[in-house]
């Protein structure tokens, strides 16, 4: 009886080990898939941060040139 019941416990304990082990991986990947996501969001934002910086200093440059250009007699 009492051979039984080790067994049943020992089987219950690895199950439960088992368990928690592959409940760990998945946590673990969540984190890791959570920080990539961070990641990329910030890369993201600082390019559209940089091509909006440049599309200013486009618009800028684009009126400073029809600025002359009206300067100029025809």
């Amino acid at each position: 009886m009492n051979e039984m019941l080790s067994e049943l416990d020992s089987e219950t304990l690895s199950e439960m080990l088992r368990f928690l082990s592959l409940e760990l991986d998945r946590v673990l990947d969540e984190q890791r898939i959570h920080a990539m996501k961070l990641l990329v969001e910030r890369i993201r934002r600082t390019r559209e941060a940089e091509e909006a910086g440049s599309r200013q200093a486009e618009d800028r440059r684009r009126r400073t040139e029809d600025e002359l250009f009206k300067q100029v007699p025809h």
